[in-house]
């Protein structure tokens, strides 16, 4: 049931545990399925009733809202303690969804079905648009464009553009459906912390702010999704996310990156999207950032002096009273005896972050 300020959030699991991955329906028990599609109606209704419900994307945990009710999405910014002019993404189960979040302009151009005479501009906008959603979409890519007059401007900041995207993951997909209205989704936290992986995260942060949790285990990206103007040409990335600019760039070669500039406050000022303005990903501790040569073939004289440069700056923080957590790469650090008590002790905490020959897993890993 929705919760109020004293009483807790419901959560409902859709996968076999909470740390696994969500399977797909059609590898599950018939009963299993049938359990998964009752909590997920559950969720769906609560959507309905403009209730806040936390999912799992493929990305990070959203915190949803029905797009097209102002009173719901007002409930995200109360809940998360996020600034009013830092506007969300939407999310759609399919780009067949868009409708209703588009302006009749942009909806008669995206028609298969309309010959009309459209302008150099209009034509480039709506190939970008093609070409994009076709090699990303579902996944982790948001795309803006010109609004209709049924998105409130509470979820745009009262910018002419919406932020929209399809979600790849399979339990999001089916929620979205069931839900049948699209759904305005932030990361699932209180506004500047690191975005939640796992449903634990969400209810860490705001257990009895919001009505339930859809549980579907660990995400799959950890970083939230790359965000792409379409109103320009040629297209600019606003946000670097799940999706690379390599990636992009094999699309559409031209898309240029955003690179925030002194001289250019409009977009700051005025974001049309998230993580333009506000600080984002920032965790309660300090952080250090080692940084080691990046010649590709360095020596083993030069990898020994930053393993020597990093315990020599962990002597340092551990003398001066602090509990020290490590991320590293592979190869992983030598400890003495002094630092393995250390960490015997839990003063020191060592996580292995992976490969850096897999970039894509340690970003994963990180967040």
């Amino acid at each position: 049931s929705p919760s109020s300020s004293s009483s807790p959030s419901s959560s409902f699991s859709s996968s076999s545990s909470s740390s696994s991955s969500c399977s797909s329906a059609s590898s599950l028990s018939s009963a299993r399925t049938e359990k998964i599609l009752a909590l997920l109606g559950e969720a769906a209704t609560l959507l309905r009733q403009g209730e806040l419900v936390a999912f799992p994307t493929e990305t990070v945990y959203g915190l949803g809202a029905n797009a097209l009710s102002a009173t719901a999405v007002r409930g995200i910014f109360t809940a998360k303690g996020r600034p009013s002019d830092n506007p969300l993404i939407v999310h759609v189960h399919s780009a067949q969804a868009l409708a209703p979040l588009l302006s009749d302009d942009v909806n008669s151009l995206l028609s298969p079905t309309v010959d009309q005479a459209k302008s150099p501009s209009d034509m480039a906008s709506l190939r970008y648009a093609h070409l994009l959603q076709n090699a990303f979409w579902p996944g982790p890519l948001t795309l803006l464009f010109p609004r209709s007059s049924a998105v409130p401007d509470v979820v745009t900041a009262s910018l002419p553009s919406v932020a929209v995207r399809v979600p790849s993951h399979p339990v999001a997909r089916l929620l979205l459906r069931l839900a049948d209205c699209p759904v305005a989704a932030p990361s699932a936290n209180i506004s500047g912390r690191p975005s939640p992986t796992q449903a634990s995260h969400v209810l860490q942060d705001l257990n009895g702010r919001i009505a339930a949790v859809v549980d579907g285990g660990s995400t799959e990206v950890g970083l939230e999704s790359t965000v792409v103007d379409l109103g320009r040409d040629p297209p600019l990335v606003l946000r670097p996310g799940g999706i690379t600019l390599e990636q992009l760039r094999a699309v559409v070669p031209d898309i240029q990156l955003y690179r925030k500039r002194l001289d250019e406050g409009a977009l700051v000022l005025a974001p049309p999207t998230p993580g333009l303005k506000y600080r984002h990903y920032s965790p309660s501790g300090h952080v250090m950032l080692l940084l080691p040569s990046l010649a590709k073939n360095r020596s083993d004289t030069e990898k020994k002096s930053m393993e020597t440069r990093t315990l020599d700056v962990v002597r340092v923080q551990l003398d001066e009273g602090h509990r020290v957590g490590i991320l590293q790469t592979t190869p992983e650090l030598s400890l003495s005896s002094e630092l393995l008590q250390a960490q015997k002790e839990n003063r020191l905490v060592v996580l292995t972050l992976g490969d850096p020959s897999n970039p894509r897993k340690i970003a994963q890993n990180v967040f």
